[in-house]
């Protein structure tokens, strides 16, 4: 087999390739001794055809087959061969075989960029404290406090802000109704309504008692479920009768040792000082989880390598036919929505695929420097939680994303953390009230300083000669 490799600007490659004739008749036999046991003919039991018979009748179908079949299988022969590491579809053409010739072809791909990856070792960043304050504490205790919350019927007050009104809700259009309930609910306050803002709602809603009625109307818009199926009624004048059936305020519960007991607490201080380490120990996650994505970007931001706008755009539309695989196969959205949501995903990958690449590219350095690696049992336990939450056996979804591809991003998502875990342990840290930009190592800095230092000396240097020559003068 002979290849031949031409660099047709950065990351794309072109490919010149000849398959010896004698080559070809072998991969020909193969294909003829497979076709002659799947195929049948009046007369013959299945794979007991002969051979002169099957080239008769389909030489000519199995020879055309072979054509991109073969290309495709060499093309990956050959990328092997000459270590390439290609992303994305080749354009495979000017592919020509027939029985007794070599085969030839041409194709056009993109490959990784190699990097060179910059000192990742020591980088130096300040961070944030993970202190707990006492109002973070009170915002818990008051989030716990809604979840305890109950709706306590109102008497002999009218509506305020906050409460919740069970009305009978009728909307018509052009004297047709659009809309009926008998327990609706509205919030006093919000002035938004069908997917409409209705300005004055707060104040028509506010100062009323049971069995009050309001009215009042407003213009249907496109984005409204009362727009119709095929948007019939937008634009249309809408009104809206509300008769008021009753009115509820939320009660929350009083915030005591009670309160804390229901919670599986011994008392409200107990409830507090342990809200105030789990808060703590949260916080103090989310600040490793910042300190990994500083250290990581900042090295991704380090590294100069041109990769062209075309291969960037080949990247993001292979995220957007994957989701239109999955969008097709998972949901009920028409071919329109599709696309537009397809449409959306690449216009968003584009913008970040650079970063993305560089990350991937740079994560796989790293790790394959520092024997950083992820076993299949660490992968296995994922895959095994994720089939329990989608009720699937474990071996039925990881078959699913071996087909999908979405296994091999998985593998490379568990080496990313464990590269950025690697990043953080290997950093110098301090604490202080906010992150700080990330510095390099120490040794870096010093080269630097003694590089800026040399060059001061040389300018100097040559400063001093030239005021002695002019002195000469």
């Amino acid at each position: 087999m002979k290849v031949e490799i031409t660099d047709l600007g950065a990351c794309k490659k072109g490919m010149a390739v000849e398959v010896s004739a004698e080559d070809m008749e072998e991969r020909l036999k193969e294909h003829l001794s497979d076709f002659k046991k799947n195929v049948q003919i009046k007369g013959f039991r299945p794979g007991r055809t002969p051979s002169h018979i099957i080239e008769r009748r389909y030489l000519k179908k199995i020879v055309e087959e072979m054509r991109e079949t073969v290309a495709g299988e060499v093309f990956e022969e050959a990328t092997k061969e000459k270590r390439l590491r290609v992303i994305g579809e080749p354009k495979i053409e000017e592919v020509k075989y027939e029985r007794g010739e070599p085969l030839t072809f041409k194709a056009e791909f993109f490959v990784l960029p190699e990097i060179e990856v910059p000192p990742y070792k020591g980088l130096r960043l300040t961070k944030p404290k993970a202190e707990v304050k006492e109002e973070e504490v009170n915002e818990e205790l008051e989030r716990l406090r809604k979840l305890k919350a109950q709706l306590v019927d109102v008497v002999n007050r009218p509506t305020k802000e906050g409460d919740r009104i069970l009305a009978e809700i009728t909307v018509t259009a052009d004297g047709k109704e659009l809309f009926s309930t008998s327990n609706g609910y509205v919030v006093v306050g919000m002035a938004n309504i069908f997917g409409v803002n209705v300005i004055d709602l707060p104040n028509l809603l506010s100062e009323k008692k049971q069995s009050d009625t309001v009215e009042f109307e407003f213009e249907i818009p496109e984005e409204s479920p009362l727009a119709g199926e095929k948007k019939e009624n937008v634009g249309k004048k809408a009104v809206c009768k509300m008769k008021i059936l009753k009115v509820r305020e939320v009660s929350l519960p009083e915030l005591n040792d009670g309160f804390a007991k229901d919670y599986g607490y011994e008392s409200l201080e107990d409830m507090k000082k342990k809200t105030a380490e789990r808060l703590t120990v949260l916080k103090r996650l989310q600040i490793e989880d910042g300190v990994e994505e500083r250290l990581l970007l900042s090295l991704v931001n380090s590294i100069k390598i041109e990769l062209p706008d075309e291969l960037l755009k080949e990247k993001a539309h292979l995220r957007g036919d994957y989701l239109r695989e999955k969008l097709s196969a998972e949901t009920d959205m028409s071919a329109e929505e599709i696309e537009e949501e397809v449409k959306k995903e690449v216009e968003a990958q584009s913008s970040s695929m650079r970063r993305l690449l560089i990350s991937s590219l740079l994560t796989e350095e790293i790790a394959k420097k520092e024997g950083i690696f992820v076993t299949e049992d660490e992968v296995d336990v994922i895959v095994g939680e994720m089939a329990r939450q989608k009720g699937l056996s474990a071996k039925e979804l990881k078959d699913e994303m071996l087909h999908t591809g979405k296994l091999s991003e998985l593998r490379a998502e568990l080496l990313e953390k464990k590269v950025r875990i690697f990043l953080r342990k290997n950093a110098v840290l301090t604490e202080g009230e906010d992150f700080s930009n990330v510095e390099p190592p120490v040794e870096k800095a010093e080269e630097k300083t003694e590089e800026k230092s040399e060059k001061q000396s040389s300018e100097k240097q040559k400063k001093s000669k030239e005021k002695e020559e002019e002195d000469e003068k």
